[in-house]
Formats: structure tokens, C-alpha cells, sequence
């Protein structure tokens, strides 16, 4: 195998396409990359500044498919934002039946639809080395997300799957609850952003509860944008009361109010493996933030280390109809997590007591900022505190997923 790999893949692509043309950033991004474990071939969509974009086509995957059998370094194979379609995911099937090194596949944001995901799927059921395959963004629809659920009857070795943002509905969901309920063996779910209308958003949420009951093998799931209101958050809460081996649960950016907050603070008093709660683009305003304190500072068992109510309406003791302090629920979750040292990391960003202007809480910028600057205990968050004529503020930090500061 020559060490240039975007060489190789240009003599493959024209024996295969005579007469056809290479895409220059192309060749140079392949030709980088030789000898290396992760192959990275993101397209022009993409925002990640790792390496220069490309755009790969259908015609360049039959070509890529024979270059990677004959390239026995990747293991991880990145083709985000590209332009392949259904066309495209033929070549891959074949390679998915054939490889036995590709661990993780990212196709995330590419053309593809229901025939193509079928063709993946075919692929898949005997494929026995990936264990990571993100579809964030490919419109594969219902019949698509069934067929996704097929091949989580008989696949034993993939660990983590995105299906976020594929137009899935409430038929597919129901499939994945099902089949998930005993595929032990998926380990991480992200399903943020199904298609879900009026009445089903209750039934969605009875159903991933379900799931959240049942399922034995998953350690973390993504709930995000499904339009969970207060009954879907209890329906899941009591869920979650019974679960024993999900670490990590995210239900950002849905509809949950002071109710849904409360009915998963109660939960937290009964779950004792819980490390991650999201809660951050919901309403669930100062009385959810207390709730949740209350149930941090009086859980027999610590077990959480993240959490996160950014945006949720949390108006602190200036919005507070009593003006007391005690009543400001990002007080009341600051001295929690102070409290409790078990928490490492938490995101607060975006509630008008700490970040509206002429609206501040300063006790809650005072804790906070202490927290999120304290030497002796290191902290993973999205503020950090400054000093203004004697006051302390927080200004917003940057973070990943993990609360890490970018």
C-alpha cells in the first residue's frame, strides 16, 4: 500500500471512473493523514476547524470503500457533511460486510435517505467490529428508523448510536423502545429532535420512559427537543427511580416546568447511580432549582457529578415575589453543590439572575463565582466571576459537552 493514500485513492477512483476528476483537498487531506489511526474527511458543512473541509460525492465512495480495505491503519472513519446519498451507501454496505478494524463511522449531515439507510442496515447486521455509528442529521425518516431497530435485533457490538435530527417518528420510536427494552448491549441512544405532534408528545415520553424502566444496558440517552412537558417528565422520573445502570440522562431544550423538576428531584432521592442530569433550555424557574437543591443536600446516596439548569427562567430573589434570598433557586443549587462534593460540574448560564442586566441576583453571582473560582476544589462550568465597584458578576464561558471550558 503506498504511503501517499491520496495518491492511491486517485488511481483507484480512476480505474473505477475513467476519465473522471479528483477533488484536489481531497487527494491532500488523504495524503496527510496516511499512517494514522482516525480518518477525518468532513465536509464544507461542517464547523469543526480540525483539518480543511472537502466534499465527497457518491462517486467517491466506491473508490475510498477499496482504498480502506488496503489501509489496515483506521479504525475511525469521520465523513460528516459531505454529499453522500443513497448511491453512496452501497459501497458502504459493502465495506461494512467486509471490515473487521472501523470501530467508529461518522455519516452525520450527508445526503442519504430511507433506501440508503437500508443498505447500511444490511450492512450492519453482520458487521462485528463498529461500535460507534452517528446518522445526526440524515433524513432517513420512519421507514428508516425501523430499519435502524432491525438491525438493533441481531447487532451485539455497536455501543453508541445517534439518530438525532432524522425526521424520526413516532412509529420508529416505538420500534427502538422495543427492541431496546432487550438489546442490552447499546450502551449510549442520542434521539434529540424526533418529528413529534400534539398528542403523541405525551405518548413519546410514556414510551422512552418505558424504555428507561426496562432497559438494562444503556449508560447514557438524549432526550433533547421532543417537547417533554411536565407529564413526560414524571412519567420518566418514575422511570428513573427504578433504573439502575443509566448514568447519564439529557432532556435539555424541552418543555419541562417547576412540576417536571420537582417529580425528578424526587427521583434523586431514589436513584442511587445517576451521575449526569440535563435540564438546561427548560422553564423550570427558581421553585424547580430549590427542589432539586433540596433533594442534592438530602439524597442518602451522592452519586451526581453534573448538573446543568442553563435557561430555565430562573429569576433569583429579585424576580422572586418574597425578595428573600433564601427563596433564589440558583442560591439554593449553588450552596447544594458546595455541599455535596461529589458534583464537579454544572452550567447556569442564560437565567436572568445571572445574566440579565438590572436584573441580577448578587447573592447567586456571589456563590456562584465562588464555586466556579474556589482553587481548592477545581470546577467544570459555563461561568466565571469578575469584579464590578465591589460586586461580583459571572460572565459566560465556553464549554463542551462535559462542562469543560473551550
Amino acid at each position: 500500500m503506498s504511503a501517499r493514500l491520496g495518491d492511491a485513492f486517485a488511481a483507484i477512483k480512476s480505474e473505477l471512473h475513467p476519465g473522471s476528476t479528483t477533488d484536489k483537498a481531497i487527494i491532500d487531506l488523504l495524503n496527510r493523514q496516511s499512517g494514522a489511526t482516525t480518518l477525518v474527511l468532513r465536509g464544507k458543512g461542517s464547523l469543526i476547524p480540525a483539518l480543511p473541509p472537502c466534499q465527497l460525492t457518491d462517486e467517491d465512495i466506491p473508490a475510498l470503500c477499496a482504498l480502506l480495505t488496503k489501509a489496515t491503519s483506521f479504525t475511525e472513519i469521520d465523513l460528516s457533511y459531505n454529499r453522500i446519498s443513497d448511491a453512496g451507501c452501497v459501497a458502504l454496505q459493502k465495506y461494512l460486510e467486509m471490515t473487521k478494524r472501523i470501530a467508529v463511522l461518522d455519516l452525520r449531515m450527508n445526503d442519504f435517505g430511507v433506501a440508503g439507510i437500508k443498505k447500511l442496515a444490511e450492512g450492519l447486521k453482520v458487521n462485528t467490529s463498529l461500535q460507534t455509528l452517528v446518522l445526526r442529521g440524515c433524513k432517513i425518516g420512519d421507514r428508516g428508523g425501523l430499519s435502524v431497530a432491525e438491525v438493533l435485533q441481531s447487532n451485539t457490538t455497536l455501543k453508541s448510536l445517534d439518530v438525532s435530527d432524522c425526521d424520526l417518528e413516532i412509529a420508529s420510536l416505538i420500534a427502538l423502545r422495543t427492541v431496546l427494552m432487550q438489546n442490552n448491549t447499546l450502551e449510549e441512544l442520542v434521539l434529540d429532535r424526533p418529528i413529534v405532534k400534539g398528542s403523541t408528545v405525551d405518548d413519546v415520553a410514556t414510551h422512552m420512559a418505558a424504555l428507561i424502566q426496562h432497559n438494562k444496558g444503556l449508560r447514557r440517552l438524549s432526550l433533547r427537543k421532543q417537547g417533554i412537558k411536565d407529564f413526560g417528565a414524571t412519567r420518566i422520573a418514575e422511570a428513573l427511580a427504578v433504573n439502575t445502570t443509566l448514568l447519564s440522562i439529557d432532556m435539555g431544550a424541552n418543555k419541562i416546568g417547576r412540576d417536571g423538576a420537582a417529580a425528578l428531584a424526587e427521583m434523586l432521592l431514589l436513584n442511587n447511580v445517576l451521575g449526569e442530569l440535563v435540564l438546561d433550555g427548560n422553564t423550570i424557574e427558581d421553585e424547580g432549582c430549590l427542589a432539586l437543591a433540596t433533594s442534592i443536600v438530602t439524597a442518602t446516596t451522592k452519586s451526581l457529578s453534573s448538573i446543568a439548569v442553563a435557561k430555565n427562567n430562573v429569576m433569583g430573589c429579585v424576580g422572586h415575589r418574597t425578595g428573600n434570598v433564601e427563596m433564589s433557586g440558583l442560591v439554593a443549587i449553588a450552596r447544594a453543590i458546595a455541599a455535596t462534593p461529589s458534583i464537579t460540574t454544572f452550567r447556569v448560564w442564560g437565567n436572568p439572575a445571572v445574566s440579565a442586566v438590572g436584573a441580577l441576583d448578587y447573592q447567586a453571582c456571589k456563590e456562584i463565582g465562588l464555586l466556579a473560582s474556589d482553587p481548592a476544589r477545581p470546577m467544570h462550568c459555563d461561568v466565571k466571576p469578575y469584579v464590578v465597584d465591589g460586586q461580583v458578576l459571572l460572565a459566560e464561558v465556553d464549554v463542551d459537552d462535559m462542562g469543560r471550558a473551550l
